[in-house]
């Protein structure tokens, strides 16, 4: 498969042409990986630069991703948009399709990491003085 999935909260990682269907096929693994566990999964998808989207309207299936997503699923963090054009363009996606998940750009994985560590950790110290009062 062109898109790697693994385990690392949830990475995908894009590093060889890919097609629809198997974009589609690794948004099900990701659904089916984050609602097999009860706690928060976070998201990190890592775009290679080179490599463009498949031909044809991306819309229906990022949407259907984004809906299908179990409520567990927590922030989604792109590494790899760092030119302009790339964080305008997922900027927009973000927006069309009305995403309700947080989401956020990163540099590298280990900066993606830390915005993690430090989203999670900050929801705690809220948790917390909400669960003080």
């Amino acid at each position: 498969m062109t898109i790697h999935i693994e385990w690392d909260n949830v990475r995908a990682e894009f590093n060889d042409p890919y097609t629809w269907d198997e974009y589609d096929a690794a948004s099900s693994k990701i659904r089916d990986m984050v609602a097999g566990v009860s706690h928060r999964v976070d998201m990190i998808t890592l775009l290679n630069p080179k490599i463009s989207q498949p031909p044809g309207n991306g819309f229906p299936h990022y949407r259907r991703t984004m809906l299908q997503m179990p409520p567990n699923f927590g922030l989604f963090v792109s590494v790899g948009a760092g030119n302009p054009v790339a964080r305008m363009i997922m900027s927009t996606l973000i927006k069309v399709l009305r995403m309700k998940t947080p989401s956020a750009f990163a540099n590298s994985l280990e900066d993606a990491r830390a915005l993690i560590a430090q989203c999670r950790a900050a929801e705690s110290a809220q948790a917390a003085v909400v669960g003080n009062s």
